[in-house]
């Protein structure tokens, strides 16, 4: 039987959720290193020795304005879905008022990126019945695309070092090897959990899916923070079987072997600690934190002071990393205890809908919810919120959730 074509007004709407996804995407891997590099900005294709242009930022705010410009007079959704919005925007706005703001730009951008993600969720949500084989085709080249990527970072660290090396030594053999072309291992992190949430739930050919899944997670087993987001979003995507659970813990098991040396053993000696203790030293002197883009600044301001009051002559660091190395110290250091609170729970409100609606979600709205929950948890060692890539994230998982929303209440 030949498939019935979706509506144009469909593909457009898809369409336009597949460029901000591709968006997002590039945003994670090296593509400003070189795009800044093309148009002449002096940059060292290196993330140790200097930043990138951020091209992709001003390409997201381009589509936006066009999405604007073709398709504002036809903007329609479920208003009150939109109210988690509202409730971050005040956040900020009140946290803009009352926190030493360094540098009020940041505000700006959090503003445009949330613009952006009520774009991709209005339209995401506006699709309710996806038809997860056109979306397949609409997207299946980025997926090879980047999966490509991830074959060439394996084989170009392969090369470079001996496999026993590559496993004892993980992340001094992606450094050296992979940094010189501008990937970054934050957010190639970030990239893999993508790429595994979408062969998991889009790629069907078993025969396809196995081999990927384990290239995947062959380059990603020594990024601490990937397995701790792949760790969550399994657990999540699994109560309820008992069979499904009982491999998810075999994984965490296997998983927390594997890391114990390098995460668990030498935690003090790990830079994330003195994150989470600045943290707790910016929310006791900063009600409302430091605002957005404060974090860095504060911290080279008051380092040996904070080096003083938390670090004994054991932590092999002299200094605090201006990274706040965490989602979670990054918000509550940029907006303070109760509103970081707030966020947090916005947040944890899809975690928790994904809980009760994930049964009836199809295939491409498990891939991103399956993101979605392995975000949340790969925050707990990594900072990526406030950046384009999250907010995009952010937007096609709120739109799903309340697609799923509407679909329960017509099941019921």
């Amino acid at each position: 039987m030949s498939q019935i074509a979706l509506p144009d007004i469909s593909k457009v709407r898809i369409s336009i959720v597949s460029f901000f996804l591709l968006m997002a995407l590039l945003r994670l891997t090296f593509f400003d290193f070189y795009l800044s590099q093309l148009f002449g900005f002096p940059v060292e294709i290196n993330a140790l020795g200097g930043g990138a242009f951020n091209f992709v930022n001003y390409i997201c705010f381009g589509g936006l304005l066009m999405v604007f410009i073709h398709q504002g007079s036809k903007l329609s959704t479920f208003w009150p879905s939109l109210s988690q919005y509202a409730v971050l925007v005040v956040l900020y706005s009140i946290n803009f008022v009352l926190s030493p703001y360094i540098d009020s730009s940041w505000f700006l951008y959090q503003l445009i990126f949330i613009t952006m993600a009520i774009i991709v969720h209005i339209f995401t949500f506006k699709v309710r019945d996806w038809d997860d084989r056109f979306f397949y085709r609409r997207t299946i080249w980025i997926f090879w695309m980047m999966i490509a990527l991830v074959a060439f970072c394996t084989i170009q660290i392969l090369i470079q070092y001996p496999i026993s090396y590559y496993f004892s030594e993980f992340n001094d053999a992606f450094v050296h090897s992979l940094d010189d072309f501008g990937i970054m291992k934050q957010r190639y992190g970030y990239l893999l959990g993508f790429l595994s949430a979408y062969t998991l739930y889009m790629v069907r050919d078993k025969y396809v899916k196995v081999p990927i899944l384990l290239l995947i997670l062959f380059a990603g087993f020594g990024i601490r923070s990937y397995m701790i987001g792949m760790i969550g979003a399994l657990l999540i995507f699994n109560i309820g079987s008992l069979k499904r659970v009982f491999a998810a813990a075999v994984f965490t098991g296997v998983a927390v072997f594997l890391l114990k040396d390098q995460y668990f053993d030498n935690l003090i000696y790990d830079t994330r600690f003195y994150s989470y203790a600045n943290a707790w030293n910016i929310i006791n002197n900063f009600p409302f934190g430091v605002g957005l883009g404060g974090y860095p600044i504060y911290t080279d301001i008051f380092n040996r002071q904070i080096f003083a009051d938390f670090y004994s002559v054991n932590a092999i660091l002299d200094y605090v990393p201006s990274s706040p190395e965490s989602d979670y110290v990054h918000l509550f250091g940029s907006l303070g205890l109760a509103l970081g609170s707030l966020h947090l729970l916005v947040q944890a409100r899809v975690v928790w809908l994904t809980l009760r609606l994930k049964a009836i979600a199809r295939p491409f709205e498990k891939c991103i919810l399956f993101l979605f929950c392995f975000m949340t948890f790969f925050g707990l060692g990594e900072d990526s919120m406030f950046t384009v890539y999250f907010w995009i994230f952010f937007g096609l998982a709120t739109g799903v959730i309340t697609s799923l929303i509407f679909r329960s209440r017509r099941h019921d």
